[in-house]
């Protein structure tokens, strides 16, 4: 499902500030500035995820892909575990076509921005936006890709993945949204296959839930739908 993404502070938080949330969280700071939205959120209901180490999270695609709306999953499966997390959210978002980038930040960190090179995580709806943000993953990191298996990644970007000792993992999200009649649901798709993977601390049953919380009632069918085709999909890869 393809939420509409606007770039409007108001909005944004919209998507976070949300009342129906089963935890009570409040934003410590946020702000505007470079064409970015900066934002740092706690749940004050838990324990803040103490025994977290810290993950680093990007998030890249195009303008009207829903980049936002698997930001706001993300976020709200850590919160839902009392994990704090920071982040920011390009203005571009608004701008069909144009590149998008989300960085999401969990546990206790300094500053809202992902440094290059230091990346847990990077999910990519767009596979030249993969190769145009593959530099923000760190070694060992591990890349989530919309694209096809078969072709990806290409032959000049194999060594540095290799010498980085990045796992990529990527599956045609678009196409199964596709195929599922609800083409701008891709990014439920990828979303979907990256739950199968158990990247802590999230698991198939919190991000599941959270679709399921978060997506609009006449969407929720189709949401779940999609996600749990993908999750099939990438057991199928991890096991």
């Amino acid at each position: 499902m393809r939420n509409e993404e606007e770039p409007n502070l108001t909005i944004f938080f919209r998507y976070f500030l949300n009342t129906s949330l089963p935890f009570q969280g409040h934003f410590e700071k946020a702000h505007e500035k470079d064409s970015q939205i900066h934002f740092l959120m706690r749940d004050q209901s838990k324990n803040e995820g103490k025994s977290m180490k810290n993950m680093d999270i990007v998030l890249c695609g195009l303008g009207g892909q829903g980049i936002l709306f698997m930001t706001k999953i993300l976020a709200q499966s850590a919160l839902g575990k009392g994990i704090p997390i920071m982040g920011a959210e390009t203005h571009g978002m608004a701008q069909r076509g144009g590149s998008v980038v989300s960085h999401l930040r969990l546990g206790k960190v300094e500053g809202s921005l992902v440094r290059a090179g230091t990346a847990h995580i990077l999910l990519a709806l767009e596979e030249n936006e993969a190769y145009r943000n593959l530099a923000f993953l760190g070694k060992k990191g591990s890349l989530y890709v919309n694209a096809d298996p078969e072709t990806f990644p290409r032959p000049e970007a194999g060594p540095y993945l290799e010498k980085n000792e990045i796992v990529s993992r990527c599956t045609l999200a678009g196409k199964v949204a596709m195929d599922l009649g609800t083409p701008m649901s891709a990014n439920l798709a990828l979303i979907g296959f990256f739950s199968a993977f158990a990247e802590s601390p999230f698991t198939y049953d919190d991000l599941r839930e959270t679709v399921e919380r978060i997506s609009p009632d006449r969407f929720k069918e189709t949401n779940l739908t999609v996600f749990d085709t993908c999750h099939k999909m990438g057991l199928k890869e991890s096991s």
